[in-house]
């Protein structure tokens, strides 16, 4: 079985710390390579590991970045959204 990798895109440390201990729980199937608080400072985090998926709390101002998500030039990503 292939590790999917995984960003948390997101401004609450809570949100995040429960994501990453999920991923440890987890850690056969599923991999955090990162997180930002937001698409807009993330974006190069992105680019930089090409994850298969993006946890994303759908926040104002990422509803209002996630255009960027169409300028990556790799295959395009899974975005999981959550609430928290």
């Amino acid at each position: 079985m292939r590790l999917t990798t995984a960003i948390i895109i997101d401004d609450d440390a809570n949100s995040v710390a429960s994501l990453k201990q999920f991923a440890l729980e987890n850690h056969i199937i599923i991999s955090i390579v990162g997180s930002s608080e937001n698409i807009s400072s993330g974006i190069e985090l992105i680019k930089t590991h090409e994850p298969d998926l993006i946890f994303l709390n759908p926040t104002d101002k990422n509803l209002l970045d996630i255009n960027y998500i169409n300028d990556l030039t790799f295959n395009i990503v899974k975005i999981c959204f959550y609430f928290y």
